[in-house]
């Protein structure tokens, strides 16, 4: 039974902390708000790019259709894995494409 808990949580865990949540009141006043958006137009500019739906994409990447949704809606932010498995499920030539114009 341990062992199953155990499976189970590490497999939570690997799928879990891909972003960070940006609660509504925390993204109004926050003065990161200007990076996220323009990551956000970066990620929906090259999927776009890329002729990839959002599903598409979340399937090219193994992450949930919901992850790139809230993404490019500045709902969440990225870490740097999801960042990482982004630019290769995108075929980006660098990581820094997904970066550009922010400072």
């Amino acid at each position: 039974m341990t062992f199953l808990y155990q499976a189970h949580r590490t497999a939570e865990l690997s799928t879990r902390h891909l972003s960070v949540d940006i609660s509504s009141a925390e993204s109004e006043s926050n003065p990161v708000e200007p990076v996220r958006k323009q990551f956000a137009a970066n990620l929906r500019g090259h999927r776009e790019k890329a002729g990839l739906s959002q599903e598409a994409l979340a399937e090219a990447c193994d992450l949930h259709r919901t992850e790139i949704s809230l993404l490019e809606r500045c709902k969440r932010s990225p870490r740097l894995e999801t960042l990482v498995i982004l630019s290769r499920g995108l075929e980006l030539p660098e990581l820094a494409d997904l970066l550009k114009g922010i400072r």
